[in-house]
């Protein structure tokens, strides 16, 4: 079985366009930081990853879902100079 990318062990389906407008949305309305929006994410990731069967994907959905917010800003910065 090939192995996914990071951002791709949650279907795509549960990561719809709509919900990640609505997060945004709500943390505009709400005042949340960029920190805080991560970490709701980050608990909703959490539970999406407990729901997979397969235990290899559920660990690396998990371990994906552990990451700080400082190293998810590292790796965009990273993503972003690469261009």
């Amino acid at each position: 079985m090939p192995t996914l990318p990071a951002h791709r062990l949650i279907p795509p389906r549960v990561l719809s366009p709509g919900l990640a407008v609505s997060l945004f949305a709500l943390g505009l309305l709400g005042g949340c930081s960029a920190q805080q929006l991560y970490d709701s994410g980050q608990g909703w990731q959490r539970q999406q990853c407990q729901a997979l069967q397969d235990a290899d994907q559920r660990q690396r959905c998990l371990a994906d879902a552990a990451r700080r917010h400082d190293e998810y800003e590292r790796g965009v910065k990273a993503a972003r100079e690469a261009r």
